[in-house]
């Protein structure tokens, strides 16, 4: 007996499979025709320089940035362990960055 998939999961999968490479060959792209300046990245260099770790904090907007930066470089992206962090985490592993999931919700005890 065949098993039969919901046309949401496949849509889900498909999704899935083509964002992270779209937006890896898009970034790409975005790259090749900017000229970006860094500042303060000489601090940045010393704790690499020295194998310290470091750790970076950014907003959405600049998702597009962080990763083209950081890529390659055994990163830990955190991202929530919904659909859309599913998408990011595919995403930033093609950019050669590792996930850490976690929860949508955060709750805070005083």
């Amino acid at each position: 007996m065949a098993v039969l998939r919901d046309k949401t999961s496949a849509r889900t999968r498909f999704l899935v499979w083509l964002v992270p490479k779209i937006f890896f060959w898009l970034s790409h792209l975005l790259f090749r025709s900017c000229r970006l300046r860094f500042v303060g990245k000489e601090h940045e260099d010393v704790y690499l320089r020295d194998g310290k770790p470091i750790c970076f904090a950014g907003f959405h907007q600049g998702m597009i940035y962080l990763p083209m930066h950081f890529r390659d470089r055994d990163g830990v992206v955190m991202e929530s362990a919904s659909r859309d962090g599913d998408l990011i985490a595919h995403t930033m592993a093609r950019f050669g960055l590792r996930s850490a999931r976690g929860s949508s919700h955060c709750t805070f005890f005083a």
